[in-house]
């Protein structure tokens, strides 16, 4: 989805360092930016990244979560930790902890029929999305700004516009499937946030009307990962805490 959004947008002449939205600070992606590396810093960074081998669970160990997030009794951590067949990127590592929140309702529906049942409202912590850019330190902010930043109603009706253009070169079935990534972008909202590695955006959860707590993206140099975080129903709570964890990672490689 942040691929297609990042193709449209680069096609335009975008760079990604002026935002849309109001002009606020909440709303300039240059908030979020920090300084770029140095060229030897910023390889200096992907080499430690790639040291780990994409084992999350050395990124980000159980003691820097017991060191920052809510947890009462450790011996109730839950850490579950599995492989991806597809790609290492995607390996599963996540933590949880009884939060003693009610159950949340979810909704599942098969046919014509709607299955409805109760799950536990646990808090959780997870960090997945390792990904490593080929580019240049500048380069792979422009990318990281266009794929979270928020977009005018223009440059969203420049790409509806270059999808029309390029529907002579592609399918229907995928210049549909482009049509519903700009769609899909259009409902995201990512909020900046300053002071934490090269550049960094978040957004909340929800599913089904369930709160599912808050996303983070961190951008070091040429390295992005993500962390998600619910210890709580305030998503200023759940960031406070998502950033000091990842600062924890960073502080690994930085």
């Amino acid at each position: 989805m942040a691929a297609a959004a990042v193709l449209f947008i680069s096609c335009g002449g975008g760079d990604g360092s002026a935002g849309g939205g109001s002009g606020s600070d909440e709303n300039d992606p240059d908030v979020a930016n920090g300084n770029l590396l140095s060229a030897r810093a910023t390889k200096n960074i992907a080499s430690c990244f790639e040291a780990f081998d994409y084992d999350y669970r050395l990124m980000l160990t159980t003691d820097d979560v017991v060191k920052h997030a809510p947890i009462d009794d450790g011996s109730l951590l839950e850490v579950t930790y599995e492989e991806s067949r597809i790609s290492p990127k995607y390996n599963e590592y996540i933590l949880k902890w009884p939060s003693g929140r009610p159950d949340q309702t979810v909704k599942i529906q098969s046919g014509g029929t709607v299955m409805e049942f109760t799950q536990e409202d646990e808090n959780r912590v997870s960090m997945d999305r390792l990904d490593f850019s080929g580019s240049d330190a500048e380069s792979a902010l422009n990318v990281f700004n266009n794929a979270y930043r928020q977009y005018t109603e223009k440059e969203y009706s420049e790409m509806e516009a270059r999808i029309a253009q390029a529907s002579q070169d592609i399918s229907e079935a995928e210049r549909e499937q482009m049509k519903g990534y700009v769609e899909a972008r259009e409902n995201m909202t990512f909020q900046p946030l300053s002071g934490l590695g090269t550049a960094a955006y978040w957004e909340r959860e929800m599913a089904q009307g369930n709160h599912l707590g808050v996303n983070l993206y961190v951008l070091s140099g040429t390295v992005e990962f993500r962390i998600k975080i619910k210890v709580s129903d305030d998503d200023q709570v759940n960031l406070r805490v998502a950033k000091l964890l990842a600062q924890e990672v960073l502080n690994k490689c930085e």
